[in-house]
């Protein structure tokens, strides 16, 4: 992981987790999780002044969807009653 005082233009081409996301359909958590789960390879990380960035170029955004595409909703958990 790169250590940086501040942000470099390359990165800025790239997304954040949450905008990842957005374009992917699914919630930060949800590429979080496939992430830690070793489903989906980790973007590079950038560390800007002690805080940790995933930057998300077009093509971690396409293995994603991949992922996606092959993933089967699970049943929805009961209520209680």
């Amino acid at each position: 992981m790169a250590r940086i005082s501040s942000i470099p233009v390359e990165a800025m081409s790239g997304y954040n987790t949450t905008q990842a996301a957005k374009k992917v359909g699914v919630s930060k958590r949800t590429l979080l999780e496939w992430i830690y789960r070793g489903l989906l390879k980790e973007p590079t990380k950038l560390e800007v002044m002690g805080t940790v960035w995933r930057i998300w170029k077009n093509d971690d955004v396409s293995r994603a969807r991949k992922i996606k595409g092959t993933m089967k909703r699970g049943p929805k958990p009961k209520k209680p009653k």
